[in-house]
């Protein structure tokens, strides 16, 4: 339990970003990257608040996902209060470090305050996601966003992190994508609710869409009747945006036949399932600095074992760390420090 500075102070956060305090917001999302009473604050009252729909684009590099979710975002925010952008970008794999790009890509939103727009680091995370967009899109709901549209990193064919997280999944892609065979491999196409052939002014857009239609009619529609729609932009000249928006308007009124209960409760399963593999990540990487970890890696480089023995006696030592009584993260450092 936090004690009572920590609980006035992140509760105040809150109330304003409520009010529209704009650096609030921001404050209240770089705390959930920590791991101390402030962070767990700011996790339990944002998981105890109402979870806003999140509409997820994502696509190849280059397809134009940023130009999209500028144009949606313009026409979104004449019929919604306040909409929250969280966009991914990549990471350096030699320094972490990234650029953090809303600066740039939402120039002309920046001075709305209907509008608040965050760039998160990929921080290396596969599936196109960041590891701090399950709690950011909690703290967004929590200070009064309805809607949030996650932008995330160029990925290919089988990295569907958006998959879980989304309420309403758009594919972006553009002519020269791939042909018909590649459209047809399984992958992030399977878990899209509308696709966006974007760019449709190039040549080989005709080809694209039809062979979309064509894969698209060979597998069936989403449970209740869903049947995914294909259809055309060119994001860059504003062309095609309400077509798009019509589209994701018809996919939420049917994700919501159900209500709004069992929606959130198959969400919320996410939001454990996602913070039970960080938790598991973290394990990992404590494991690999801890004393067995190097004595096993020598023992491997002198031949004193292969690489099968190896494995089995680094699992053996993770489950203990897990299931020992050294249950924390910051308790398996300890003992692989001894």
């Amino acid at each position: 339990m936090a004690d009572r500075d920590v609980v006035g102070a992140v509760q105040t956060l809150f109330e304003r970003g409520r009010a529209g305090h704009v650096h609030s917001v921001a404050r209240l999302i770089s705390l959930v990257d920590g791991d101390d009473d402030r962070c767990r604050e700011v996790v339990r009252i944002a998981e105890t608040s109402t979870r806003p729909y999140v509409v997820g684009i994502t696509g190849a590099p280059g397809a134009g996902k940023s130009t999209l979710t500028r144009g949606l975002v313009k026409s979104l925010r004449e019929t919604h209060d306040r909409i929250a952008i969280l966009a991914v970008d990549p990471s350096s794999p030699v320094t972490g470090g990234a650029l953090l790009g809303d600066r740039l890509r939402f120039q002309e939103l920046n001075n709305d305050d209907r509008v608040f727009a965050r760039s998160l680091a990929s921080r290396g995370r596969v599936g196109g996601l960041a590891a701090l967009v399950p709690d950011a899109v909690r703290v967004l709901g929590a200070v009064g966003f309805g809607l949030v549209v996650v932008e995330t990193v160029g990925i290919g064919q089988v990295e569907c992190g958006v998959a879980g997280l989304a309420d309403t999944r758009v594919l972006l892609v553009a002519p020269g994508w791939g042909d018909h065979v590649q459209a047809a491999k399984a992958g992030v196409l399977e878990v899209a609710d509308v696709i966006v052939v974007n760019k449709d002014d190039l040549g080989g857009a005709d080809r694209l869409v039809a062979d979309l239609e064509d894969m698209l009619g060979l597998r069936h529609g989403q449970p209740g009747g869903w049947r995914v729609p294909v259809v055309r932009a060119i994001a860059d000249k504003e062309l095609g945006i309400d077509t798009v928006l019509a589209a994701l308007q018809r996919h939420r009124r049917w994700v919501e036949q159900d209500g709004p209960t069992a929606l959130d409760r198959n969400r919320r399963w996410f939001d454990v399932d996602d913070r039970l593999q960080r938790s598991l990540d973290e394990f990992s990487r404590r494991l690999r600095t801890s004393a067995t970890y190097r004595r096993l890696q020598a023992a491997y480089a002198a031949g004193a074992l292969d690489s099968q023995q190896a494995v089995s006696l680094l699992v053996d030592e993770y489950c203990g760390i897990v299931l020992d009584g050294r249950g924390s993260p910051e308790k398996a450092g300890e003992e692989g420090r001894r």
